[in-house]
């Protein structure tokens, strides 16, 4: 397991191209009741430029149908760039949130490649 990272798939809270500025997830994906089990993964979906900074608001709601408010955020610096597939960011959620999330990815002029945000599990 060294080195490993368990993904969960076509559970991605945003995943887009950082060149259109902005990136809204429009899947909630559900979370609930995981005891601080899972973590949020950014990793690049393609090769990465990042010339300005990257800001992921991940949200959170008790139902999937709306009220999503902001949990907490995952900024990344301009001036780094990764590989397809490279792990760019990860936080481990909190046993205090809520049902479902998604995540809003707002991006600088400037910056090319893809990104996704989705969930990994924490190997227990």
């Amino acid at each position: 397991m060294i080195n490993n990272i368990l993904k969960v798939y076509d559970e991605d809270l945003a995943r887009g191209d950082l060149s259109s500025l902005t990136i809204s997830g429009t899947k909630p994906v559900s979370v609930g009741t995981t005891g601080g089990a899972l973590t949020v993964n950014v990793f690049a979906d393609s090769d990465v430029n990042l010339t300005g900074d990257v800001s992921i608001s991940v949200k959170h709601a008790d139902s999937k149908d709306g009220g999503f408010s902001e949990f907490f955020v995952i900024n990344l610096e301009g001036g780094a760039t990764y590989k397809d597939g490279n792990l760019m960011a990860s936080t481990t959620i909190s046993e205090d949130a809520k049902a479902y999330m998604l995540a809003d990815v707002t991006s600088a002029s400037g910056n090319t490649g893809k990104i996704r945000v989705t969930l990994g599990y924490l190997a227990r």
